[in-house]
């Protein structure tokens, strides 16, 4: 009987220790710099498009690198100047904790297709349920420069310093405590925006955010803008402030509530003519 008893514990344990001997596997695999070198160089031979160069750090505390790049049938991307941070003691409490995340730049390129394009959905938008697993914490997000490229001949489009402070909630609530980007234009043309409040990724996706925007160097210098009122001089500069509302129709044809602040700024009044 003691015997049984005996072969009983031992089957029991087994699984246990599985499952210890993975958890060190993955800690050597992944959990240290080394570990993880090696298993992100398997990763490059094994995935394809997948580019790695100068990639170092471990899964528990972060990752750095100098160039990431991926690439199929349908796009390229190539992230570089990679650095970042987070607390993997996070996830015990089902939380992702980001504390740091900088890029110096991210080029997405879609490759042409000879794919029709679908035809227009006739019916109303239906809205997904979008509920993440672990809420997730981010401190500080940076992408220094981001670059579209479209197929064919179109310009490639440039969005600068790209700043994020936020988290989600367990309700599907996205709370945005700062987002801003700007273009990289210097002088006429440039643009700068910022945003902060929070979206609801559940139901009708209510809405509520303050935008930003700084758009006082749009319009070429030596133009006058438009006077906000009558009681705007010729050629005066100024701010327009005004509301902003809007959404999504779901699928009962209702429109998903999205109100906030829409701030603009006009642009700067013109120069004098140099005096002959």
């Amino acid at each position: 009987m003691k015997r049984f008893l005996k072969w009983c514990l031992v089957l029991v344990s087994i699984p246990f220790v599985l499952v210890a001997v993975a958890l060190v596997a993955v800690y050597a695999l992944a959990g240290t710099d080394r570990g993880f070198a090696l298993a992100a160089g398997e990763a490059a031979k094994r995935v394809p498009g997948l580019e790695l160069e100068g990639v170092g750090g471990n899964a528990l505390s972060g990752l750095a690198g100098e160039r990431v790049g991926f690439e199929n049938d349908a796009f390229r991307v190539d992230v570089a100047g990679l650095d970042s941070r987070w607390r993997a003691g996070c996830l015990i409490e089902r939380r992702f904790c980001l504390e740091r995340l900088v890029v110096d730049e991210v080029v997405f390129a879609p490759k042409p297709t000879d794919a029709p394009a679908p035809a227009p959905s006739e019916g109303d938008i239906v809205l997904p349920e979008i509920v993440l697993p672990v809420e997730v914490d981010v401190a500080e997000l940076l992408v220094r420069r981001f670059v579209f490229r479209p197929p064919g001949d179109a310009p490639e489009q440039v969005i600068e310093n790209i700043a994020l402070a936020g988290r989600t909630g367990a309700d599907g609530t996205l709370v945005i405590d700062a987002l801003s980007l700007g273009t990289d234009t210097v002088g006429p043309g440039a643009l700068a925006a910022e945003a902060s409040g929070t979206i609801t990724t559940t139901g009708d996706w209510p809405i509520d955010l303050d935008l930003g925007i700084d758009a006082r160097d749009v319009i070429a210098y030596g133009e006058s803008p438009a006077p906000a009122d009558a009681s705007d001089a010729p050629g005066g500069g100024g701010a327009a402030t005004g509301g902003a509302t809007g959404g999504a129709t779901d699928g009962s044809g209702d429109r998903a509530d999205a109100s906030g602040g829409l701030r603009t700024v006009a642009a700067r009044p013109a120069p004098a003519n140099p005096v002959a």
